[in-house]
């Protein structure tokens, strides 16, 4: 015996959707923010730390992406205190020499240097290529203070110096003082910390993808790796 079928002809009611990618980036966001312990500045060049990228973001590092952000570095100056460049760090806050990271990114004085209690690891989201581009930028730096400083010495090395000669001795003087300012200044960046206990534990599931505040980080604050962009 066949068994009738009926096709259901109620009204169909609104129902949340399954999916909302606009809820899930809503809560990603907000414990994103929970997480934030403040904002601050590390001298990549100089700190014991040393950096470690690839935990959030697995993208090689890519010579010709560092060269496109020293060229950007070259043309548009370094931008270390914008909140669109900063660093994601991701550290137990009981690593942190102090407690407290306020500021202004647009009043870079306010700015505190963060330091560590430790020479440990830092894990940061993003930033590697940024990182490489200041690193290569000091080695250029360095080179070209070397060729200036040599060039000096073999002029007050003359025995008899003409007038052109004490001339280009004065003027290497004021080049050899300004490249030293550009290397003392170089290597600052700006950071914001992030909570690693509090980071670790935010993992939420979105579109059936369960993704971390870590790999929200990269997302909501990794730029280009042009800075032409920002």
């Amino acid at each position: 015996m066949n068994r009738k079928l009926h096709m259901d002809t109620r009204a169909v009611n609104a129902v949340a959707p399954s999916i909302d990618p606009a809820k899930d980036a809503l809560l990603l966001d907000k414990a994103t923010e929970e997480a934030r312990m403040g904002i601050g500045f590390v001298n990549v060049l100089t700190m014991k730390n040393p950096l470690v990228f690839g935990k959030y973001n697995e993208r090689p590092l890519k010579d010709t992406e560092t060269n496109k952000m020293l060229t950007s570095f070259s043309k548009h100056g370094i931008q270390w205190n914008k909140e669109e460049t900063a660093l994601c760090m991701i550290v137990k806050r009981s690593r942190l020499v102090q407690q407290e990271y306020a500021g202004d990114w647009m009043s870079p004085e306010t700015l505190r240097e963060v330091t560590f209690n430790d020479k440990e690891g830092l894990v940061l989201a993003s930033g590697q290529h940024r990182v490489a581009a200041l690193k290569k930028m000091h080695e250029n730096m360095m080179d070209e203070l070397e060729g200036l400083l040599n060039r000096h010495a073999s002029l007050l090395g003359l025995a008899a110096p003409t007038e052109e000669h004490v001339e280009e001795s004065d003027a290497l003087r004021g080049e050899i003082g300004e490249m030293k300012g550009k290397v003392d200044m170089l290597g600052k960046w700006g950071v914001i910390i992030y909570d690693e206990g509090k980071s670790d534990r935010s993992v939420y599931s979105c579109a059936n993808e369960t993704r971390s505040i870590g790999a929200r980080l990269e997302h909501l604050r990794m730029i280009n790796a042009r800075m032409d962009h920002i």
